[in-house]
């Protein structure tokens, strides 16, 4: 492969954008924490209901 296969002198806007979008190290992090916080609030919240449900606990909610 040569480099020319890959360099679009019709389309530099989009190699520019190409090349910006490479993720930085903080962002790889924060992206992996909001995973694992999002994981860990549905896991409380599927506890949460299957309590409820035992219990016998009525839902005050109208949304569900």
């Amino acid at each position: 492969m040569n480099a020319s296969m890959w360099s679009s002198p019709l389309l530099p806007s989009v190699n520019a954008y190409l090349l910006q979008f490479i993720l930085q190290p903080w962002q790889l992090y924060l992206t992996l924490l909001a995973g694992w916080m999002n994981r860990e609030q549905q896991q409380v919240i599927e506890y949460l209901r299957t309590e409820n449900h035992k219990t016998g606990t009525p839902s005050r909610s109208i949304l569900w």
